[in-house]
């Protein structure tokens, strides 16, 4: 009976454990395509000299080939939109950064300082 209950513990604690790194590599994974993706997107030149400031919020799924589809794209301005989903449209998410067919949104702010 001890060695039962021992193993019901053990197994309880082992799931815990493995639980915990899964949530672990999860948040990192996001954390890292997450990372991509904004580094990715930067301030356009032209619109900067212009002093043109805004923001770009984008819904995007990333394809199989690792490519961005964007599903939606709202901006209070055109330029920068634009701009924002043409620089997405370059990037290629590695294999070991898909989530394919997932989406997520990103949120792009342009200011001058």
């Amino acid at each position: 009976m001890k060695t039962k209950k021992l193993f019901i513990i053990a197994a309880i604690l082992f799931a815990g454990v493995f639980s915990t790194t899964a949530k672990a590599e999860s948040q990192n994974f996001a954390s890292n395509l997450d990372l991509l993706i904004k580094s990715s997107v930067k301030y356009p030149a032209e619109a900067k000299e212009a002093g043109i400031s805004g923001f770009v919020r984008v819904e995007v799924i990333i394809n199989e080939d690792g490519t961005l589809t964007i599903k939606q794209a709202n901006s209070n301005n055109e330029s920068l939109k634009s701009n924002v989903i043409s620089q997405l449209s370059q990037i290629r998410v590695p294999g070991n950064l898909k989530l394919e067919n997932k989406s997520a949104i990103y949120e792009f702010k342009f200011r001058l300082l």
